[in-house]
């Protein structure tokens, strides 16, 4: 299964771990950044996503704060047009709950204890750790409010992941590994669609 989604939140090295996992069964991530250039290939012009500046904290957000009917539409669209592909890694964005009743996916969440993540964020960004400890919070409070009120999930419901990643106990490179292996396995297990 080379069709995986990830959810996660700021900190916890998902994208470090997504990066060795992408390159390792050589498919593609669909972060932010490329899940915008999707929509405008998919024919979405700028004029429908103007007005939202392309820096962090990323377009999708700032559309989902400001026009979250929009949001759901796009990200629906987009989603089952990366999921079409059968391939690739889609970090956020709701697409665990688009693809939840297919089993195309495998559906990971990732996470790590409070003090590695502000030790990420202050190595990374040269931040106090009250500083990170802050932006830490911020961020789980959106992305609990942004699960919640488009979707009516709670993100810490586990029955929603096919795997749980504890981050800081397995290290970067192990969970990589655990992933990739996996994805092999259920690639192989996968039935051929004709």
């Amino acid at each position: 299964m080379s069709l995986i989604t990830v959810t996660t939140s700021i900190g916890c090295g998902a994208m470090s771990v997504s990066q060795k996992v992408a390159d390792d069964l050589k498919i593609e991530i669909y972060d932010d950044e490329r899940l915008q250039q999707e929509a405008l290939n998919m024919g979405y012009s700028s004029e429908d996503l103007k007005g939202f500046d392309e820096k962090a904290p990323g377009l999708f957000d700032r559309l989902f704060r400001r026009q979250p009917e929009l949001y759901d539409e796009l990200m629906a669209a987009v989603i089952y047009e990366v999921a079409h592909r059968d391939q690739g890694i889609i970090i956020g964005h709701g697409a665990t709950y688009f693809l939840k009743d297919f089993s195309c996916a495998l559906h990971l969440r990732m996470h790590t204890s409070e003090q590695y993540r502000i030790q990420r964020l202050t190595d990374q960004l040269k931040i106090n750790p009250d500083t990170a400890l802050n932006m830490i919070k911020n961020r789980d409070q959106e992305l609990k409010a942004f699960l919640d009120f488009l979707f009516q999930i709670d993100w810490n419901d586990f029955s929603l992941y096919d795997l749980v990643i504890n981050v800081d106990k397995l290290g970067i490179d192990a969970a990589a590994e655990m992933i990739v292996n996996l994805a092999k396995a259920a690639s192989e297990n996968q039935p051929v669609r004709h």
